[in-house]
């Protein structure tokens, strides 16, 4: 309790370590990163990720909106997997690059978004002071009503960006048993409505963060279970079967105030065809328990 205290002043102070460290992968510059400092204080980050990591295998890992490439570098270090990230904020990107040095570490690391199609496109970052420059909302749609009522008044940078076509990302590794992570901010559906003969991957398992007040979380979910994927919402105690996205008691974006930005909400989902027969099994080795 002391010790928590004591980074919290620390925090308050804006005064951090010049690195600190995560299951042995150092990471600098914690004061600019939201992520990093969310490590510093509870020792920890997306713990049912990290959990999965431990205990699933692939062959390949794409990691799709990698921000500093957290994830990437647990899978580099951790697993012995194919790593390739797409990030495609410059200064995210940037940073990335100087984590991989930092660790002596190397995964294939793009620096673009992915799409519907191989191209360029407009991307709108969030250039509030008080948010990370690596930011982490960055997104290939323009914040509506509703996005700007739960991250707050502010405006946005508006940059170019080059663009790959997911189609073509998701078939070329279909039989290679692949790992896609996806936080995309707000495009999912259409990234993923964009895949020709969706059906008929096999060896892809998605992990999608999706939004609570993603207008499209139905149409996302159901165009993934009309292609044959089952899907499970992953939490601290497990994998948990779901024939509908979840929903939960959320903040009204619809109150109007000037003062104070509504709290986004997100879930960690995984999306797979694999049996369910497997993913009991797979459950009750990590976490003692049937779902």
């Amino acid at each position: 309790m002391i010790k928590n205290l004591f980074k919290k002043i620390r925090i308050k102070l804006n005064y951090y370590p010049s690195i600190i460290k995560f299951r042995g992968i150092k990471f600098s510059n914690v004061n600019k990163s939201t992520l990093l400092k969310e490590i510093y204080l509870t020792d920890f980050y997306e713990y049912e990720i990290v959990k999965f990591f431990d205990y699933f295998n692939y062959t390949n890992f794409i990691d799709v909106g990698s921000n500093i490439g957290f994830f990437s570098l647990f899978v580099k270090k951790y697993k012995n997997w194919n790593v390739e990230s797409f990030e495609p904020y410059f200064r995210s990107f940037e940073f990335a690059q100087k984590l991989m040095k930092l660790n002596n570490l190397n995964y294939k690391l793009n620096n673009e978004a992915i799409s519907c199609s191989n191209g360029t496109s407009k991307i709108y970052v969030p250039n509030s002071k008080k948010r990370s420059p690596f930011s982490g909302c960055a997104s290939l749609i323009k914040p509506d009503q509703v996005m700007r009522k739960l991250y707050g008044r502010q405006t946005c940078d508006v940059l170019n960006v080059k663009t790959k076509s997911f189609n073509e990302l998701i078939h070329k590794n279909h039989n290679k048993n692949t790992l896609i992570k996806m936080d995309i901010e707000g495009v999912e559906f259409d990234t993923l409505s964009s895949v020709k003969n969706l059906r008929k991957i096999k060896e892809v398992d998605l992990i999608l963060e999706i939004s609570l007040h993603d207008n499209k979380r139905y149409k996302l979910f159901n165009l993934l279970k009309s292609s044959g994927f089952r899907s499970y919402l992953m939490t601290n105690i497990g994998l948990i079967l779901e024939d509908r996205p979840l929903t939960l008691p959320k903040y009204d974006v619809l109150l109007d105030s000037k003062k104070h930005a509504h709290r986004t909400v997100w879930r960690n989902h995984f999306f797979t065809k694999k049996s369910h027969k497997m993913i009991v099994e797979k459950n009750f080795e990590i976490f003692g328990h049937n779902i």
